[in-house]
């Protein structure tokens, strides 16, 4: 392989002359930089493309920072694949490309090849914030925290689409509803906050009773979750769920209870709308609008690396998709209390 080296030797000059030449970092003679691109082409030397840009300090590459390990229970692949998928198709559009990045905490200071920031999965007490803030890049937080720390955030208003959900179940006459994620490791994501903040504020103005469980993934810790709450909570007419990994063994469950949906249980679960009405045509959904949410961020931060001001705050309207998994509460939840 072509070294800068070779280059250097065969047009008489330095390497450092030769790299000058392809940063255009330092003015050079005509003569000189005629020669050393004659040089280079007559041997097929090509400059390294990650090391010419960084020279010039732009890589035309947005980071997109991801904090989940694969292990955790609440990660859906296919789901964070759509987002990624949504960032490279908006930033492509912008003349970029976009790198998945899993560096934590201080590690994230020294990657100096990228030129702006998306980062997912936002904690309420987010430790690397401050050191992203501390970069100097242009960075937009995917989930709003407590503190951005100046940062721009793009999100879905989680507390309002629990509202909407709650609201929707309560008008049917649900009196007890379960709001049911997955255990998270490493402190609690944003979204799940707000959206455990809207559905309390829901229930405590309809005077409805929500209650909030984790369960870990997996058909036997369903089933043993499933059973548990018939003995302890049979008055339960309607299920929320957040973590969409959990509805094939909510849907088992149920069917081999011998349980009617709608009938005897209502379920509202929260996923993107498109991926969910092509495989569950009858449920009723929360969107999530992942595509939404990347091409807004990849917008926004492409426009802070022209220029623009950080720390824009931008809140997505939720949507409830009402379909056939939503009915009226059964009177006393008879379905749970008849199971016994």
């Amino acid at each position: 392989m072509v070294t800068i080296r070779d280059v250097a030797e065969a047009a008489g000059v330095s390497p450092s002359t030769v790299s000058y030449v392809f940063s255009g970092n330092k003015r050079l003679p005509a003569t000189t930089v005629a020669r050393v691109r004659a040089s280079a082409a007559t041997l097929g030397y090509r400059p390294h493309a990650t090391a010419r840009a960084l020279s010039l300090g732009r890589t035309n590459i947005i980071g997109l920072l991801a904090n989940v390990s694969l292990r955790q229970p609440e990660v859906d692949a296919d789901i964070f694949m759509r987002f990624v998928r949504s960032a490279m198709f908006a930033s492509s559009e912008h003349g970029y490309d976009v790198l998945i990045m899993g560096r934590q905490g201080d590690e994230v200071l020294a990657d100096t090849l990228v030129d702006a920031l998306l980062v997912m999965d936002v904690r309420m007490q987010d430790p690397r914030l401050p050191l992203i803030h501390g970069i100097g890049k242009p960075a937009v937080l995917i989930g709003m925290p407590e503190n951005t720390f100046g940062l721009s955030a793009v999100d879905l208003d989680f507390a309002q689409a629990a509202q909407i959900a709650v609201e929707h179940l309560a008008d049917l006459g649900h009196r007890s509803i379960a709001v049911l994620g997955s255990p998270i490791n490493g402190g609690e994501l944003s979204w799940v906050a707000r959206f455990r903040t809207g559905a309390l504020a829901a229930a405590a103005q309809a005077g409805i009773d929500v209650r909030f469980h984790d369960v870990q993934d997996g058909v036997t810790e369903f089933d043993r979750w499933f059973e548990q709450m018939i003995a302890r909570e049979p008055e339960t007419t309607a299920i929320v769920l957040h973590n969409v990994q959990l509805l094939d063994s909510l849907l088992l469950r149920s069917r081999a209870r011998g349980f009617s949906i709608p009938g005897d249980l209502s379920v509202i679960t929260l996923a993107p709308k498109e991926r969910m009405s092509v495989l569950y045509p009858d449920l009723t959904i929360l969107d999530l609008p992942g595509q939404q949410m990347l091409e807004r961020a990849v917008d926004r931060v492409v426009r802070e690396l022209s220029g623009e001001q950080g720390g824009v705050i931008e809140f997505i309207e939720p949507s409830l998709q009402v379909r056939a998994s939503t009915g009226p509460a059964p009177v006393a939840g008879r379905a749970f209390l008849s199971s016994h």
